[in-house]
């Protein structure tokens, strides 16, 4: 529940943004659509470097070695920084082919590079907080990381107005505004995150590294974290093949499915806050050797998030003409939106059941077949059905195939990865655990 609250916070975070600059008009809506799936692929490596350092911690957790523990953090996080740095100069330096690439319309790339050379120089405010929580979570302790992410969006919130539109001592700056409010909102989370880890909890080695053992502890967060950020880097490479598919049919239509994916990412909250836990649990039971529990926690999560997912979707597509005319003022760019919000958007009911599939494999140190399962979903299912949809059909037939590629995904990987782990693991001890 408090991951629940952590990560509503941070999609109001992006649904600001994507509001406000919604207000300025299409072009500048398109153009940040354009940027997010660059902003998922940070975000990708970043989270995938998180869940490996979850999956060591968890684990060693449940092993209670808590030395170990701290010399991991204190790894991870140096490692996530040479990271960042290697990406904001690669970043500056291609930004104008990156985007051309995706297909950006000229009079578009002004906005964009506007937006994306302060988002770059603040790069690293995103990446710290973000490997900082999680191995704040990796302990068990899921309160610290949301009252990280809810600091992070009330700043936005508040900054977003004040600094696109130009209000009080605030100079107009647009787009550029926004990227500004986002990185100053990221910069505080780094002192809260650090703050927890180094101050309160204790949670980072101090002691000067040892080059051979960081570099071994490197790549056992690795050999998690590594297949793990492949597959959440999946997540932006098939955002940006989407989003060529989309923009043959105009840069309305890109802005509307920019806008159609921020509220998916709303209504994927709950979900995603079950599988973030789920990680967490899986790992420290499994470290504990309680495959009897990992095996119920992971049977009852699936159900919890279908029944809650298809609550929500039910929800969206009653509102989907009042949602679609929040976000855009031009009916070039509601009517798509309301297209995607009835039928786009079905799929994310099935992609609960692959994160699901894909946190519990992480927890247990197999996030190469994760990778393998997400392999298989973007260039088996999800975009051939998403082009020969968009081909044949238009825009609908493009919304109709993303969806049914992701249901049949998400069912198939859910059924083979139960299989996988009924034949791997077997029923453990009896002894008693307080709950």
């Amino acid at each position: 529940m408090p991951m629940f609250f952590g990560i509503l916070a941070m999609n109001a975070f992006n649904l600001a943004d994507t509001w406000y600059v919604s207000q300025l008009g299409s072009e500048e809506l398109a153009a940040l659509s354009f940027t997010f799936p660059v902003v998922m692929l940070l975000n990708g490596i970043t989270m995938g470097i998180g869940v490996g350092l979850t999956a060591s911690i968890s684990q060693l957790v449940g092993k209670d070695d808590m030395g170990q523990v701290r010399l991991f953090a204190r790894d991870g996080l140096m490692l996530a920084m040479g990271i960042v740095v290697v990406f904001t100069f690669l970043g500056l330096a291609t930004i104008d082919p990156i985007f051309r690439l995706l297909g950006a319309e000229p009079e578009i790339m002004p906005i964009i590079r506007e937006y994306m050379r302060i988002w770059y120089l603040g790069a690293a405010a995103v990446v710290i907080p973000m490997v900082g929580n999680s191995a704040i979570r990796g302990t068990g302790d899921s309160v610290a990381p949301a009252w990280i992410m809810g600091i992070a969006s009330v700043i936005n919130i508040i900054l977003d107005p004040l600094m696109i539109f130009g209000v009080g001592p605030f100079p107009e700056m647009g787009v550029k505004g926004a990227a500004l409010a986002t990185v100053i909102a990221r910069v505080t989370t780094v002192f809260a995150a650090l703050y927890i880890l180094v101050v309160r909890d204790k949670l980072v080695s101090i002691k000067p590294p040892n080059m051979k053992r960081m570099i071994a502890r490197w790549w056992h967060i690795f050999e998690v974290g590594g297949p793990a950020a492949l597959t959440m880097i999946m997540l932006p490479v098939t955002a940006g093949i989407l989003t060529k598919i989309i923009a043959v049919h105009g840069h309305e239509a890109v802005a509307a499915y920019g806008a159609g994916t921020r509220i998916e990412m709303f209504a994927m909250m709950l979900p995603v806050a079950v599988g973030t836990g789920l990680t967490v649990f899986v790992g420290q039971n499994a470290g504990a050797g309680r495959y009897d529990r990992m095996k119920r926690g992971i049977s009852l999560s699936a159900k919890f998030v279908l029944v809650v997912s298809v609550v929500i979707l039910g929800l969206i597509m009653l509102a989907a003409q009042p949602l679609a005319k929040a976000f855009a003022d031009e009916e070039a760019v509601i009517a798509p939106l309301v297209l995607f919000l009835h039928i786009g958007i079905i799929g994310f009911v099935f992609d609960t059941l692959f994160s699901i599939s894909v946190n519990s494999l992480n927890a247990l140190r197999h996030a190469g077949r994760g990778l393998v399962y997400n392999l298989f979903r973007m260039f088996l299912f999800i975009i051939p059905l998403s082009w020969a949809g968009s081909t044949w059909y238009g825009l609908t037939g493009m919304f109709s195939g993303f969806a049914g590629g992701r249901m049949i995904a998400g069912i198939l990987v859910y059924f083979v990865l139960w299989r996988w782990i009924n034949r791997n693991y077997q029923e453990s001890s009896t002894r008693e655990v307080v709950l």
